[in-house]
């Protein structure tokens, strides 16, 4: 049998590091407008590769936090740091919105 490949040019796909489960529950940070840290609740239940697929809860332009999520709480200034969105080089501009940043604590 073969399954077909999961294909959908207009998903948002995150970096499986910046993903929090717990208990079956998947959350983000994300960086706010004014700099902040957001929890986020997410829907993510297929993967390509280490990459989730977020069904919902994310948009094109969010920026997620990839890195440092364990010093953030939500509305902690953080300072965003962009980083390499993709290996392959290929990423539409849904997906290096929501993937082209990281954060670490500054206060």
């Amino acid at each position: 049998m073969i399954v077909p490949q999961f294909e959908n040019a207009n998903a948002i796909r995150i970096p499986q590091q910046a993903v929090q489960e717990v208990q079956g529950k998947k959350s983000v940070y994300v960086v706010s407008a004014d700099g902040k840290a957001e929890h986020r609740s997410i829907e993510a239940k297929s993967r390509i590769e280490n990459e989730w697929v977020v069904d919902s809860g994310l948009h094109a332009g969010d920026r997620v936090v990839v890195e440092g999520q364990a010093k953030l709480k939500p509305g902690m200034q953080v300072k965003p740091m962009t980083v390499a969105s993709s290996d392959d080089g290929h990423v539409d501009s849904a997906t290096k919105a929501s993937t082209s940043v990281t954060a670490a604590s500054s206060k």
